[in-house]
């Protein structure tokens, strides 16, 4: 008799899990996004709330949680029912945070991917009254002056601050680094000069662009920007080996039904084939990521887990 109960445990538990796929999503979906409303991680969230309700067929909510370090919201998501109703928005942060933060109160672990939703790059600005011309007039004055050429990034172990010391690694140059409490704050310092240079996602770097307040050295993709045309990549500047790209995507409590993930996965990839959402991400700057599987977002998501931690070991960063 013990040994027919646990066969029709399980076959009861996968029914259930089917049934929860059939209904499924049978009220609201929330979107967590653990920063403030108006940036890259929130915009795409926006964009891509609205064109999954209609794929879904329920309202997809989106719930701003900001706090240092992401980990507020991020813990809300991961403690959560994981039924597919709460969401968590995540950049290249949430693979990093756990490793530079002791009170993140989170790990990768506590979650599953179900896909990328748009992948961006960094574009390298200084001031426009700048000496730096180029990304070897960048490397040279590094090396004139070990130590010397300062950078501005929205923070220690941000993204932008770790793109730059993986280029000043591939460079062999040391730099000085000037973190601030955001984006915003750095930007006056580096129109002014006060510090040399500074990497920001194309979409913040673009109005600076066209108001002729900054100039751009290098961005940080594979291939030019239709956006940014005339500004060579790392590649082209003598750093074939320097691409970084970021993402925004969207994971689920670790325990979440997988029917469930492959039909979030489903919806997904169905709005990322959508011109009208290709569009509107391409005027923001960025690009909508390829279409995929959950099973390969989460080996993605490990892989750059993996690439970030030994970078913060390599390069000693702490957090501020």
């Amino acid at each position: 008799m013990m040994q027919l109960r646990l066969p029709i445990a399980v076959a009861c538990a996968l029914a259930m899990h089917a049934a929860a796929a059939d209904v499924y999503p049978s009220k609201p979906v929330t979107i967590v996004v653990p920063v403030g409303a108006g940036g890259f991680q929130d915009t795409t969230s926006r964009i891509f709330a609205q064109h999954l309700s209609a794929q879904l067929g329920q309202p997809v909510v989106i719930d701003n949680r900001p706090s240092a370090g992401s980990i507020v919201g991020t813990r809300q998501v991961a403690k959560a029912a994981p039924d597919g109703y709460t969401l968590l928005a995540i950049t290249d942060s949430f693979t990093i945070t756990p490793h530079l933060m002791k009170e993140a109160g989170y790990a990768t672990r506590d979650f599953t991917g179900v896909g990328p939703m748009v992948n961006s790059s960094f574009v390298a600005i200084t001031g426009e009254s700048s000496e730096l011309k180029s990304v070897s007039d960048l490397v040279a004055s590094a090396r004139q002056r070990p130590g010397a050429v300062s950078f501005a990034s929205s923070g220690s172990g941000a993204l932008p601050h770790l793109a730059v010391e993986m280029f000043a690694s591939q460079a062999h140059i040391d730099l000085l680094h000037v973190p601030y409490r955001g984006v915003a704050p750095s930007i006056p310092d580096v129109i002014s000069g006060r510090v040399a240079f500074t990497f920001n996602p194309i979409g913040v770097s673009l109005p600076l662009l066209k108001a002729g307040k900054v100039r751009a050295l290098a961005i940080s993709s594979s291939k030019r920007s239709p956006l940014l045309p005339d500004v060579p990549t790392f590649g082209e500047a003598g750093f074939p080996n320097f691409e970084i790209k970021f993402m925004a995507a969207l994971v689920a409590p670790a325990k979440t039904p997988r029917p469930v993930i492959e039909r979030l996965n489903a919806a997904l990839n169905a709005v990322k084939s959508s011109p009208e959402v290709i569009a509107l991400i391409q005027q923001q700057g960025d690009e909508v990521a390829p279409a995929g599987s959950p099973a390969q977002f989460d080996a993605a998501l490990r892989s750059e887990e993996a690439r970030y931690a030994k970078l913060l070991e390599s390069r000693g960063i702490k957090a501020d």
